[in-house]
């Protein structure tokens, strides 16, 4: 979820889901690894676990890239008035 996120950014709802699953099962599928039905929805169940622990983690980054480009902004403010 962590990739279709940084691919696709915030929102994008199911899209996001189908979007990240296709991913995965990429992924698996160059391994030779190919789930059950059973074994599908049990990643599934994992993935969707996760949102709240990945979105918290994406937008504390997003939070902090703002925080430090903000000032970035006032410390070269502070200078140019100098």
């Amino acid at each position: 979820m962590l990739w279709a996120e940084e691919e696709l950014g915030i929102g994008n709802g199911e899209n996001k889901w189908d979007v990240a699953w296709k991913k995965l099962i990429e992924i698996l599928a160059d391994k030779n690894i190919k789930l059950r039905k059973s074994e599908e929805k049990v990643v599934k169940t994992m993935m969707k676990a996760n949102v709240g622990r990945i979105n918290q983690q994406t937008y504390d980054v997003m939070l902090k890239k703002k925080l430090i480009k903000d000032k970035k902004i006032v410390q070269q403010s502070l200078l140019d008035s100098r």
